[in-house]
């Protein structure tokens, strides 16, 4: 076997809602600064009013300086020396697609050598109201690249550890985040290939028999059962463009730490921390509903605990063979965070009971 397969995929989670912490996040701090002004516990409108135009104002500015997207402003929080400091990560490729009425536009891309962030928009046709009950017929999409000679590269194209997030939705149009973990580093000189099949919604199955439904846009799995959809619009979106990514602000650590598990001993072989998540790497076999939680702490004192099987979980962990045909069975537990965070802050990364100090 060549390069790294998965073959262990344990869970996807939700997002929030981040209309609504965003929208609170705001109360909050125009209180907060109406208060300060006042002096008194009952707030002016006017104070808040304001408030609100500062933040909103602030973060279109952020985006109009920086050139990054607002969603991702929105979401991520990022400050004004981190978003300096990925601008080589950065880019907005001019990648758009137009299939049976439906558009897709890439807005924007976040690259380290390890780590794939793809915000995209969705524009269905008028009339088409977008709900959680309509996705793609691949779900997530598929997202892989090709070397410039355009021969797949094996260690990327058989990385699908990703999930997606719908960051916005109104009306008939969606902006959705893709987050992407490798297990192998980006090489260069690669092209992106975003690719989506047939707009579908969930319906119950029962209704498969009913006459409703045209028979042709009904959808079955490979044996021939019904799933449960039924195709809305039918097509094939496949954007490509030339992938931009850069590796300066990864933090990458060989500890080789022991840790015990079931009574066996192992080692924690590398720690790797980005502004966007810290994975830990452990090499075993059937181990990996045992690789929980993982802490990160800062040196301010706070903390970030990751446990897969709690409902905020935000990652991706599997396991990957490792190495060619001599190769060996490699743990990957891939933490994202919401928020950016500085990689200089991040002071130790605890595994179980085991703790690896970050020496900047």
């Amino acid at each position: 076997m060549n390069g790294r397969e998965i073959i262990k995929h344990i869970t996807k989670s939700e997002m929030p809602d981040m209309e609504r912490v965003r929208e609170n996040c705001l109360r909050q701090t125009a209180v907060e600064t109406a208060h300060k002004k006042t002096g008194f516990a009952r707030v002016r409108p006017a104070f808040i009013v304001a408030a609100l135009v500062v933040l909103v104002s602030a973060t279109t500015v952020l985006a109009a300086t920086f050139k990054w997207n607002e969603a991702l402003i929105s979401y991520f929080n990022p400050n004004e020396k981190q978003i300096d400091e990925m601008a080589d990560s950065v880019d907005a490729p001019e990648a758009t697609l137009t299939e049976n009425g439906v558009t897709v536009n890439v807005l924007q891309t976040i690259a380290t050598d390890r780590e794939i962030l793809v915000l995209y928009e969705m524009i269905a046709p008028e009339g088409i109201v977008l709900s959680d009950d309509i996705n793609w017929h691949n779900s997530d999409g598929d997202l892989y690249f090709t070397t410039s000679d355009e021969t797949d590269d094996i260690n990327l194209s058989s990385s699908k550890v990703w999930s997606s997030y719908t960051l916005k939705q109104e009306g008939n149009k969606r902006t959705v985040l893709i987050r992407m973990s490798l297990p192998t580093p980006l090489g260069d000189d690669l092209t992106a290939h975003l690719q989506f099949g047939d707009l579908e919604r969930s319906i119950d199955p029962e209704l498969y028999n009913s006459g409703v439904y045209n028979n042709d846009d009904l959808v079955y799995d490979s044996l021939g059962r019904p799933i449960g959809r039924v195709a809305v619009i039918k097509g094939e979106w496949d954007l490509t463009w030339k992938f931009c990514h850069d590796n300066a602000n990864v933090k990458t650590i060989h500890p080789n730490t022991p840790i015990s598990i079931n009574g066996r001993q192992y080692v924690i072989s590398d720690i790797e921390i980005t502004p966007f998540s810290v994975t830990v790497r452990v090499p075993g076999e059937g181990i990996l509903d045992e690789l929980r939680p993982v802490a990160v702490s800062f040196k301010n004192g706070g903390q970030r605990i990751f446990n897969i099987l709690d409902d905020d979980f935000l990652g991706e962990n599997y396991t990957a063979f490792v190495g060619g045909d001599a190769g060996y069975l490699e743990n990957e537990l891939c933490n994202w965070f919401q928020n950016m965070i500085d990689i200089n802050d991040v002071e130790s990364v605890t595994l179980r009971d085991v703790t690896v100090p970050i020496v900047n």
